[in-house]
């Protein structure tokens, strides 16, 4: 059976070539790097961080969810190997960040394959960044309070709106 293909566009041009792309690696990139506490949550994270930049390149949306939950995962399971919980919570903010930022670059690309988007992607991005990072600031500042759960019950809390998000984004 054939591949489908447009006709009007040649298969390279389906390809994501927007800052977005270097935007979501790289946070890729630092949340193996939060996640790297043992052997098998290093070996997940990177799996995730190479699916989901593989899914911005090729406009491959299960390899972008597949790849972020995946990372996810990991940066999570970093609590069961000795990470420290506000590790936790930026690791989160940062897979968020990246998989927002690959979504964007996508869907960029998708409707304006030759327009300059530099400066929408990366605004956008700082500011998931940064709403990522002032409720984990928020939930580190809570946990802190005597009669307040640990950091990394927030940081499940921001993972399962994540899995919220992921299945209403559709």
């Amino acid at each position: 059976m054939a591949a489908v293909t447009r006709d009007d566009d040649p298969p390279a041009q389906w390809r994501a070539t927007r800052p977005g792309v270097a935007l979501a690696v790289g946070a890729n990139l630092l949340a193996v790097a939060v996640a790297a506490t043992a052997a098998w949550t290093t070996t997940v994270a990177a799996g995730g961080a190479v699916a989901h930049a593989a899914g911005v390149l090729q406009d491959r949306p299960r390899a972008r969810r597949i790849g972020s939950l995946a990372l996810l995962a990991a940066t999570l399971a970093g609590v069961l190997t000795g990470l420290g919980d506000v590790a936790v919570l930026a690791g989160t903010a940062l897979v968020v960040g990246a998989y927002d930022a690959g979504e964007r670059s996508a869907s960029l690309h998708s409707h304006a394959p030759a327009a300059g988007t530099w400066p929408l992607e990366a605004r956008r991005t700082a500011w998931t960044l940064a709403v990522c990072t002032l409720a984990a600031v928020a939930a580190t500042l809570l946990a802190r309070a005597p009669t307040t759960p640990a950091p990394g019950g927030a940081a499940l809390a921001l993972a399962g709106g994540v899995l919220v998000a992921l299945s209403l984004r559709d």
